[in-house]
């Protein structure tokens, strides 16, 4: 089922850096939605069930954490790291070899909510970077952040929102607190992947995001299914209905003649006589053909035929080589055979002419 896709270009937009970003990051999702949805429901699910992380919950003296079957483990975050990493071996070997989602609670992050006007919603996070000094006492080199619009009736100041407005919630969060996380967790050999805030719909990027192994399947898996679709998309023929119609009688109607063609290519291999031995005077090869046929037993294999005005050369194998001369002599179109055989190889060589030359005439 074909989709109509519009694209919308707008030439005044600047082009930056970040830009170019939101549409790469545009695209993949994009793109990652219509696999996605081109999967079958079993290719789907295991999928799913590979990108599937363990969660953990990250509390003021504790973090939790939750496994893929639900299962969970507390410990303290002073907590000896060879002692938490002998327990996770122990108890859940699998979850070292996974990344992981941080959740942290909500006394982490700064919560704003700003109104900004609704034309500015297509940069959203371009307009509110240049605002993260403004709204947090941190600089904005040092924080996460991450922001979406909400229904206006959520907000604060619901009645103060011109209609020309968007009202945003940003959540900001210091690196710093993030990152003692991180590393916290590699030292167990937890691989960070996504950092969530509790009870929002917020999320960010590890601050420093390791290229493991598991990364790199992932990466390879989604590029090789994207070429593919890709290239099916790109390289797979549209045919409507006519098309398939018209087609279809072509092959009808020659299906007859390839038949025919197979059945002169059947009779011809019958003479044991390639086709480039059809050459020069095609109506003398053929009566000399049938007249070798009827003489030929079994056991004289003729692979080669030539013609050059009266002269005829040919050759093929044997096992009875006493009966060659008798019979090429007993042909009523051959006259001066000259017989060669190769006693090792069991290969003959036979030359002679045309008895009656005008036979090459007709």
């Amino acid at each position: 089922m074909s989709k109509n896709i519009i694209l919308r270009i707008d030439f005044s937009t600047p082009v930056t850096f970040s830009v170019c970003v939101g549409l790469l990051r545009s695209m993949f999702n994009w793109w990652r939605q219509e696999v996605n949805n081109a999967l079958p429901d079993s290719i789907r699910a295991r999928i799913h069930r590979i990108t599937l992380m363990p969660r953990i919950f990250i509390n003021e003296d504790t973090w939790e954490l939750e496994c893929l079957d639900g299962s969970r483990l507390m410990f303290s975050m002073n907590a000896d790291p060879y002692h938490v990493r002998e327990e996770l071996n122990r108890q859940v070997p699998q979850t070292l070899a996974r990344s992981a989602e941080i959740i942290i609670p909500e006394n982490y992050a700064l919560l704003r909510q700003i109104n900004i006007p609704s034309a500015a919603t297509s940069r959203l996070r371009q307009v509110i970077r240049l605002q993260l000094d403004r709204l947090s006492p941190f600089r904005g080199d040092d924080v996460l952040f991450d922001c979406y619009p909400v229904d206006i009736r959520d907000t604060i100041n619901a009645g103060s929102i011109d209609a020309s407005e968007k009202a945003i919630e940003v959540i900001i969060v210091p690196k710093q607190r993030v990152f003692l996380i991180e590393q916290m967790l590699r030292n167990l050999g937890i691989v960070p992947r996504k950092i969530s805030l509790k009870g929002t719909k917020a999320h960010f990027p590890p601050s420093g995001l390791p290229w493991t192994k598991q990364t790199q399947q992932l990466v390879i898996a989604w590029l090789s299914v994207i070429i593919v679709i890709a290239a099916a998309l790109t390289f797979s023929p549209y045919l409507s209905d006519a098309d398939i119609n018209d087609l279809k009688e072509k092959v009808d109607y020659l299906e007859p003649e390839v038949k025919r063609a197979l059945s002169y290519r059947n009779e011809i291999q019958k003479y044991q006589l390639p086709p480039k031995a059809l050459t020069a005077n095609r109506a003398a090869v053929l009566d000399l053909v049938l007249d070798l046929t009827h003489r030929l037993p079994d056991t004289i294999h003729l692979r080669r035929l030539e013609i050059k005005g009266d002269h005829i050369s040919m050759n093929g194998v044997t096992t009875q080589p006493t009966h060659l001369e008798s019979i090429f002599k007993r042909s009523s179109l051959l006259s001066r055979t000259t017989i060669t055989y190769n006693e090792l190889k069991g290969n003959f060589t036979a030359t002679a002419m045309f008895r009656n030359p005008q036979n090459r005439e007709h």
